[in-house]
């Protein structure tokens, strides 16, 4: 085994959204900071583009998070870059930031009535850093083992052995929503990515094997630390996901990276891939004409069959799931579908699933659809198809 350094180990880490000093933020780059005193840090930068930009300038932040080994916040530091497009004789800019400096030029500021700092740019962008100490929207907590034993940071340093080190990450920021009278918490989405570079002089390094990815241009960032972590990797951004990549590219590592505006058109385009199977038990089947209060449709698609229809809106809850009985047996598993109408709006109370061609009975098919209701599933519609 080769021995671990007592500098910690380069992190990695990357955030889709979130608000740290005040405007939007849209990725993080956490790292270790080397220490001289043989102690261990962190080092955590986030990038934006502030929301406060006009037609002559604009503002670009980035936030470094100095944290202790245990993932706990050392200091902030906030590096911001006001963009002067327009040559500007001075521009002003507003900032919950203390102890500012100029960090790459000798213009100066003076504070106006309105607390805003007024800059002496004459024509030139502004590079400042200050601190903050703001709350983050997510905890770090970073545990340690040797050889499968809990360890802390100070013991592992300069030890040999199999060592795992472990990041959890804590949303701590979230809005309290009405839905359907009850008062939920919806937390502001974050996608974070830790990985790690390793000194070769101390560190074995094993490539994982295969990995499938499903992204969009936010992931460019990250595609260069996948293809050097994995022996063979595969990225697509082709909506829906074709879940069949899986079997084709032998995956043992899937990640789907979605920026939060987005997010809608998984409901939309769900991935491409057979229904699971789902144990429901009894179910409660109230008369009713075939149809009953929804409808179906199948579609040949290649090697797979697409199921799709609508169910009465007034018969779901906003948590209710939907299954598929075919021909009184098996029952699946359908995903939520937004469902576009002929008059050219949409519905929510769509579902979809797919089954594989050569089970699909041909001359006819009888699909029951049932839905999950205060943990009671319901028989709701009847049909056949061909």
């Amino acid at each position: 085994m080769k021995t671990a350094k007592k500098e910690l180990l380069k992190i990695v880490a990357v955030a889709a959204a979130g608000v740290i000093a005040g405007t939007g933020v849209t990725a993080a780059t956490i790292g270790a900071a080397k220490k001289t005193d043989g102690t261990k840090s962190t080092a955590t930068s986030v990038s934006s583009e502030s929301e406060s930009k006009t037609e002559s300038t604009a503002k670009n932040e980035t936030v470094y998070v100095l944290a202790n080994a245990d993932g706990s916040v050392k200091k902030i530091i906030v590096s911001d870059w006001i963009k002067n497009s327009l040559n500007e004789k001075s521009l002003k800019d507003k900032t919950d930031l203390s102890d500012v400096k100029n960090v790459k030029g000798d213009e100066s500021y003076v504070m106006d009535s309105d607390n805003m700092r007024v800059w002496n740019a004459d024509g030139a962008d502004i590079y400042y850093q200050g601190t903050i100490s703001k709350e983050l929207p997510v905890d770090l907590k970073v545990s340690y083992k040797l050889d499968g034993k809990a360890v802390s940071a100070e013991e592992i340093a300069g030890k040999s052995g199999k060592a795992t080190i472990r990041f959890d990450y804590t949303n701590k920021q979230y809005s309290e929503v009405n839905i359907g009278g009850k008062t939920e918490k919806i937390y502001v989405p974050f996608a974070m990515l830790t990985g790690l570079m390793l000194d070769a002089r101390c560190c074995s390094w094993t490539l994982y094997e295969s990995l499938v990815m499903y992204r969009d241009s936010f992931g460019n960032a990250i595609l260069p630390f996948f293809a050097n972590s994995y022996a063979n990797a595969y990225f697509s951004r082709g909506i829906p996901y074709q879940m069949t990549d899986l079997a084709e590219h032998q995956a043992d590592t899937v990640i789907v990276e979605r920026a939060e505006r987005f997010l809608p058109e998984m409901a939309e385009n769900p991935p491409q891939m057979e229904a699971p199977q789902l144990t429901v038990g009894a179910v409660m089947e109230p008369e009713m004409e075939e149809n009953g209060r929804g409808t179906v449709t199948a579609e040949v698609q290649g090697d797979l069959v697409k199921v799709s229809g609508l169910v009465d809106e007034a018969i779901l809850d906003t948590d209710s799931r939907i299954a598929i009985r075919r021909n009184g047996g098996d029952t699946f598993e359908a995903f939520p579908l937004t469902l576009g109408q002929e008059d050219e709006s949409s519905s929510d109370y769509g579902f979809l699933a797919y089954f594989a061609a050569d089970s699909w009975m041909q001359d006819q098919e009888q699909i029951e659809v049932l839905i999950e209701k205060d943990g009671t599933w319901i028989l709701v519609g009847t049909q056949s198809l061909s």
